[in-house]
């Protein structure tokens, strides 16, 4: 599995290692971290003792972005499986979900 550091950036020293692949996306509010990698989870982690507090599951794709709403408890994710998710922070579950009308990747738009 891969691993995640949270680091004092004014020491300079690694604070935890978490057993985590946050690849994808990472949001902090100084006492937890929440991040998403290719397992399809959005995870919320206490930067203090290394617990991963919540594994929150629903998405059936990877998750693509993160908004972490720290004073309210909320984080919302979006993912390339078409939904936008609500998640309680402090419950650990989904309040509400979305369907994308358009799904990541099918936006008709070309590289060049």
């Amino acid at each position: 599995m891969k691993r995640s550091r949270v680091w004092d950036i004014v020491d300079g020293k690694c604070l935890h290692i978490l057993a985590v692949d946050a690849r994808n996306c990472v949001q902090f509010d100084g006492e937890r971290v929440v991040s998403s990698g290719g397992d399809y989870t959005v995870n919320v982690w206490n930067v203090h003792t290394g617990e991963c507090l919540h594994m929150l599951t629903g998405h059936t794709d990877i998750t693509l972005s993160l908004l972490f709403e720290s004073q309210r408890d909320l984080v919302v994710s979006g993912s390339r499986d078409g939904r936008i998710r609500v998640w309680d922070v402090q419950r650990g579950t989904s309040r509400k979900h979305f369907g994308l009308l358009l799904r990541l990747g099918h936006l008709g738009l070309g590289h060049s």
